[in-house]
């Protein structure tokens, strides 16, 4: 028996309605779940709060001074660090160093001969021979190796940051050449001191007498041209008549307490000062004529600049015939500035 024509055809029709309403049934249960989604995405988005920024960093209250106190203390701290471990390395090294190194004869300079045969070193000198310079950073020249040592007048320096006191009054002069040793020789000696520094010194040049000129306010890298620039300063202004320039600073007081603080101003960090006068010390008072330096004075001083630097400031001086009464001031100046050295003629 055959089936009827229409009735197969109004199931077929049904059976297609079913599925076109499941489609879109389903079709939709899809758009209506990505609404969803893209509704919780908006809203976490709206309502998630922004990472806070992070705060500008205040220093505490506290006054300039305080603030260049703890950044010095922090600094020294590093230099002593510095010290430690480069005597560390020293001790290391020394008994490797001794038995490979050459025996070479190398010729003095003619006044460092003439000093060598006329003075001897004061028993405090043998003491802190063997004090080591502190090496700290601050300057462009500390990125580069730490220095060769130079010579200046028969003595070995290693620091990095050195500068040159150079009594040139006319009582240094007459003394000097009572030792028979001249101006004109000391001006020679600073032209070798010159030569031989590299890129990775530091150096200044002081000449006095109650005035002083420097060759730079500042220490200065020793570079070609800074070198140059040296020679033909210490040519055209070096002064070996025992007087002053015209144009050179006074300031009160005036005389070896203004050097010393002109000196300490040249680098925070200095590392040696070397100091070559008669060690009879005169300054200008308020009324005009002259007068000794206080020796209390001028260790106080010292003293307090020292306290003012970063690390330590060695001294080192060579004395021509100072006033006997002088001596033991004199000794104990130099042994507190950085355990130094001093030799007298």
């Amino acid at each position: 028996m055959q089936a009827d024509p229409d009735r197969r055809d109004v199931s077929a029709t049904r059976s297609q309605r079913r599925a076109w309403r499941k489609g879109l049934l389903a079709g939709g249960l899809a758009l209506a779940f990505q609404c969803v989604i893209l509704g919780l995405a908006v809203l976490i988005g709206v309502l998630d709060p922004q990472p806070h920024k992070e705060a500008t960093l205040k220093l505490p209250a506290g006054s300039a001074t305080r603030h260049r106190e703890q950044q010095r203390t922090t600094e020294n701290q590093l230099a002593q660090l510095n010290r430690m471990q480069s005597e560390g390395l020293n001790t290391l090294m020394q008994p490797m160093l001794e038995a490979t190194r050459p025996e070479l004869a190398v010729a003095s300079p003619d006044l460092a001969q003439s000093i060598g045969a006329m003075g001897a070193m004061l028993p405090m000198g043998s003491i802190f021979q063997g004090s080591l310079s502190a090496f700290t950073d601050g300057m462009d020249a500390d990125s580069l190796p730490p220095p060769d040592p130079v010579s200046f007048l028969g003595e070995s320096l290693s620091a990095r940051r050195i500068v040159l006191l150079l009594d040139v009054s006319g009582s240094v002069k007459s003394k000097m050449e009572r030792a028979g040793v001249s101006m004109e020789k000391l001006r020679e000696e600073v032209h070798k001191f010159v030569d031989q520094l590299g890129p990775n010194h530091l150096f200044g040049i002081i000449q006095f007498t109650r005035k002083w000129q420097a060759f730079r306010d500042e220490l200065v890298p020793a570079t070609t041209k800074v070198r140059e620039e040296a020679r033909e300063w210490i040519n055209s202004s070096f002064r070996t008549n025992g007087t002053s320039g015209h144009n050179w600073n006074g300031g009160f007081p005036n005389g070896i307490e203004a050097v010393m603080t002109q000196a300490f101003a040249m680098d925070p960090q200095l590392d040696e000062l070397f100091l070559v006068s008669d060690c009879d010390f005169q300054r200008t008072p308020p009324g005009g004529g002259g007068q000794d330096v206080p020796w209390a004075q001028l260790r106080d001083l010292t003293k307090q600049l020292q306290q003012q630097s970063i690390g330590e400031t060695r001294l080192r001086v060579l004395c021509f015939y100072p006033p006997e009464e002088a001596l033991a001031d004199l000794k104990a100046w130099v042994r507190e500035t950085g355990n130094g050295t001093l030799r007298v003629f």
